[in-house]
């Protein structure tokens, strides 16, 4: 579970490359650890260590025109699943 003032942050060493014309995260061994829609892609770029998640809930609602309460599981389930690949962290 997140919390809105956690600042996720991209581990070091990851890259975005498209893979059959999608993005894929790629990790430093050069293997693909995340196939992303462009929901979770914007999600990633986020990933800045400044932005906090409820700033991402609002960019992604501007973005997709979801309803804030989709946007907020969406980010959630992206971030989740970031931070279980070791992709992300989610710090305060």
């Amino acid at each position: 579970m997140t919390t809105n003032d956690q600042r996720p942050l991209r581990t070091a060493g990851v890259a975005v490359r498209d893979r059959t014309g999608r993005p894929a995260l790629i990790d430093h061994s050069g293997t693909s650890a995340a196939l992303l829609n462009e929901t979770a892609l914007a999600i990633w770029d986020l990933c800045d260590g400044s932005t906090t998640i409820e700033e991402m809930i609002i960019a992604v609602v501007e973005l997709c025109g979801d309803p804030p309460d989709v946007v907020r599981a969406d980010v959630d389930k992206v971030l989740g699943e970031l931070r279980d690949l070791g992709l992300v962290d989610l710090r305060e």
